[in-house]
């Protein structure tokens, strides 16, 4: 019976994603209240700038995060990039400043879940959906600015940034494209498998945890991508990711709407692979339009001749 609850409460929970109106609806946000962007300049780099800064989260307290800011005047292209859990705020500062020498203004947020009760799926579901209102709220962020273009938007997610970027593709339609990385289709499916929720699974009774796999079911990126056009999608996958394999990863490429690619890389869920990193940017700069990068991947190759 506990079964047939759990299939026939999820049933109902993906007929009203279907519906568009459901979908904005959780993740709605007061848009009119203040941004109160904090920010203060930590280095300066040949030209580049790059800050130390938050703004005021809708849900709750504050998003921090780095901004890395081209020199010249603009206007930039916009990127949001977001860390996954095996990563740090740190992460994506080194390429973000490579792409500010092409002409992109960066932010690279450091939003995490705050822990809760494992037992409470309701309010682990509600930490997920905070971080993509924090998304939006970026996004509100990068358009006020009067150095960024609008129209060339892009975020770039790993792990369950890359869960909440499958999200996005869906509510929020002003990104020109995604670059989704170590990602999956549901995340209830690698909460029956992964070795990252094997404690979940040791610790809930069978009832707790289908509850929990109703809740987060809410979050799966299948309910979201099929409707990513008109943006861009480009999924990366690691061969070697035991945590999401490429079924799991490749899953997404084939909900995705067109334009979208596919690439797998030799790498493990920490995704240390070079090639990784210059497809993404090599990306970013077709799609946003951005100076060509190899000149300036070039100056960093001959830099100690």
């Amino acid at each position: 019976m506990r079964t047939f609850l759990f299939c026939l409460s999820t049933l109902m929970l993906l007929q009203a994603l279907g519906n568009d109106t459901a979908l904005v609806h959780l993740y709605k946000y007061d848009a009119t209240k203040p941004l109160d962007y904090q920010e203060k300049v930590i280095e300066h780099r040949d030209g580049i700038k790059v800050f130390e800064a938050s703004y005021a989260s809708p849900k709750r307290g504050r998003v921090p995060l780095y901004v890395i800011v081209p020199q010249g005047k603009g206007p930039f292209a916009g990127i949001i990039f977001q860390h996954g859990g095996s990563q740090t705020r740190y992460t994506y500062i080194s390429e973000a400043i490579l792409l500010a020498r092409v002409g992109a203004l960066s932010f690279v947020l450091d939003d995490k879940p705050q822990d809760v009760d494992p037992m409470k799926p309701k309010e682990q579901r509600d930490e997920y959906i905070r971080m993509v209102v924090d998304m939006r709220r970026a996004v509100d962020l990068l358009v006020s600015r009067g150095d960024v273009d609008r129209n060339r938007i892009a975020y770039v997610g790993h792990s369950y940034g890359s869960m909440l970027g499958g999200v996005l593709t869906a509510v929020d339609k002003r990104f020109k494209t995604f670059v989704l990385i170590a990602t999956f289709l549901r995340i209830t499916d690698l909460m029956r498998n992964s070795p990252y929720w094997a404690e979940l699974r040791k610790d809930a009774t069978p009832a707790q945890f289908n509850d929990h796999l109703a809740m987060m079911a809410t979050l799966n990126a299948e309910n979201y991508v099929s409707q990513s056009a008109p943006a861009s999608v480009l999924v990366q996958c690691g061969r070697f990711d035991v945590g999401v394999t490429q079924k799991d990863c490749g899953g997404v490429y084939e909900a995705a709407s067109t334009p979208k690619r596919l690439a797998s890389y030799d790498s493990d869920h920490d995704f240390n692979d070079l090639g990784a990193t210059l497809d993404r940017m090599k990306w970013l700069e077709e799609k946003l339009l951005l100076k060509p990068l190899g000149p300036v991947l070039q100056r960093y190759l001959e830099k100690d001749k």
